[in-house]
């Protein structure tokens, strides 16, 4: 579940600054990307089980999602 966090203040006299949200993933989860989104801006979190996917598979996931979420890739 991802949180929307823009009206959250952090208790009294606190401010919220950003929000993170780390999820682990499991035996049955290779991969989870994380998505929050904070004062007009998405955090992306992406966890994996190195011993199922290489840091290298995922830095490209990561790549790929950015570049498509920004116009600058091609959907196909």
């Amino acid at each position: 579940t991802n949180f929307r966090m823009d009206k959250e203040t952090g208790g009294p006299g606190g401010v919220i600054r950003d929000y993170f949200r780390a999820v682990s993933a499991g035996p049955a989860l290779a991969l989870v990307v994380g998505i929050t989104g904070f004062a007009g801006r998405l955090n992306f979190g992406f966890t994996y089980r190195p011993d199922s996917i290489s840091r290298e598979a995922v830095e490209e996931i990561a790549d790929r999602l950015l570049s498509l979420l920004s116009g600058k890739g091609d959907v196909a």
